[in-house]
């Protein structure tokens, strides 16, 4: 592969790509075939399936292949990666959990909490509000406290909007409460 790269950043990257690893040739055949097997497998047979479960397989290792091969010419260069006909890829972040979620539970009335276990707490408490987001400690209700950073909230009023918070207790005391979460319950 040769990048003539324009030094000029309003203009096209130009690649050409020579000598594949896996000639073109090669992988229109695959790809052919492929169809061909599919189109063979729509009845059921069962040897017609396998042949196209082989043929697909072929066609991912041949696909893989060039993508190697785009990728190591390319040496990341997202626009080489894109004039080969691949996308560039990240590689996926972190999921990352929600400190505190609320999900409709099995039953009318229920619903679940699922929060971020808090690093040192040997247990959580749980509070409520129905109906508005209150403004300060008062207007919160005490649910029971639980060992887990999850908890099941029973026989709740449904239609209305509800409110939960969360905090963890730790050896060196009660963490702060969480920022709230709602949920109509159903």
């Amino acid at each position: 592969m040769t990048l003539d790269i324009n030094p000029d950043p309003a203009s096209n990257i130009k690649a050409t790509l020579s000598a594949p690893d896996v000639p073109i040739e090669t992988s229109i055949a695959v790809v052919d075939a492929l169809e061909t097997a599919y189109l063979n497998a729509l009845n059921g047979d069962r040897v017609a399936i396998a042949i196209r479960n082989d043929c697909e397989a072929v066609a991912d290792e041949t696909f893989r292949d060039n993508a190697a091969y785009i990728e190591r010419m390319s040496k990341g260069n997202a626009t080489s990666i894109l004039s080969g006909g691949f996308h560039p890829s990240q590689p996926p972040s972190a999921h990352q959990k929600l400190v505190l979620a609320a999900k409709a539970g099995t039953k009318s009335g229920d619903v679940n909490l699922d929060a971020k276990a808090i690093n040192r707490a040997h247990s959580y408490e749980w509070k409520y509000s129905k109906g508005t987001l209150p403004v300060d400690a008062t207007g919160w209700t005490q649910l029971d406290s639980t060992t887990r950073a999850s908890t099941v909230v029973t026989d709740l009023e449904v239609g209305v909007i509800h409110y939960f918070i969360m905090a963890g207790i730790t050896p060196e005391g009660v963490t702060d409460f969480c920022a709230p979460v709602s949920i109509i319950v159903t």
